[in-house]
């Protein structure tokens, strides 16, 4: 909740954020997510334009970062 607040402070509708709870749905959906984790890496996985960036925690400013790389 605090990461989807600071986004839309600071990038208003540019962006869209969704969690998926991956005990409620299946990671076949998300064949990238779920390479990510059979590669070992722990979640939250943070996926930037449907590419996973991010794993193993969440950093507002490190995913504020990625984000500024490719917005206007």
């Amino acid at each position: 909740e605090l990461l989807q607040a600071e986004l839309q402070r600071v990038y208003g509708d540019r962006v869209q954020f969704s969690c998926i709870d991956t005990t409620q749905t299946s990671l076949d959906s998300f064949p990238l997510i779920s390479r990510v984790v059979q590669m070992g890496y722990n979640f939250p996985i943070t996926a930037i334009n449907g590419k996973p960036r991010l794993a193993g925690g969440i950093d507002i400013d490190q995913i504020k970062n990625l984000l500024d790389e490719i917005l206007p």
